[in-house]
């Protein structure tokens, strides 16, 4: 018995040890100039940039990519533009398409940090079931290296900033109450259902405490 408790404070304290260790992505679309890979900018004569489908931006180790497979219109595919009511250059992405964030290796995303007109809970919502999504900010304390968003409708997107984090962490031992919850769904409209859906579309997951929007597709 000494041995194992011995053990779990062996534990906690490397797991606590490697929460130091944070690494910052940062993706200044308003300036495709400073990505990697980089970019023209558009401007206010040449209002249309350049198509960025299935790019793979990197800083930092942290890389971020629009998937844009489910995207039929190659005018729907992400891309730069200069926005008039803005008057600065943004990042669109189109409803259908996705957003995914992935963690250097050995690391995992702990919050993404969205900027921009419409670019936020209302426009994108995250594969992962067990995040919170609140105005532009999500965040996890689950260990995932992988995030995904679905673009439910147009986001104009100034900036995205990515935190991340060590994998180890006291989250990969310590067990989640709501995990033994029921788990039960809903449409966006409040109906509750008796399964979980198999119709492609945007639902509502409620297990324990924890409430999210969750992206069914084909």
């Amino acid at each position: 018995m000494k041995h194992s408790l011995l053990t779990i404070i062996a534990i906690f304290t490397v797991c606590l040890g490697a929460q130091g260790s944070t690494v910052r992505g940062f993706f200044n679309w308003s300036d495709p100039g400073s990505l990697s890979p980089a970019f023209p900018a558009p401007n206010a004569d040449n209002r249309y940039g350049e198509y960025i489908s299935n790019v793979t931006f990197s800083d930092n180790g942290v890389t971020v990519m629009v998937n844009d497979d489910d995207v039929k219109e190659k005018s729907q595919c992400a891309r730069f533009l200069y926005g008039y009511l803005t008057q600065a250059v943004e990042m669109r992405a189109y409803h259908n398409s996705d957003i995914i964030i992935t963690a250097p290796e050995g690391m995992v995303v702990k919050r993404v940090q969205f900027t921009g007109a419409k670019a936020d809970a209302n426009y994108l919502t995250p594969y992962d079931e067990n995040s919170a999504f609140n105005g532009q900010e999500w965040s996890t304390e689950q260990p995932v290296r992988e995030v995904k968003f679905y673009v439910e409708a147009t986001i104009n997107c100034n900036s995205i900033t990515v935190i991340c984090t060590e994998a180890a962490g006291v989250e990969d031992i310590v067990a989640d109450a709501d995990a033994e919850a029921a788990t039960v769904w809903y449409t966006l409209s409040g109906i509750a259902m008796n399964e979980k859906p198999s119709t492609p579309g945007v639902y509502v997951r409620r297990q324990g405490a924890k409430v999210s929007k969750v992206v069914i597709k084909d």
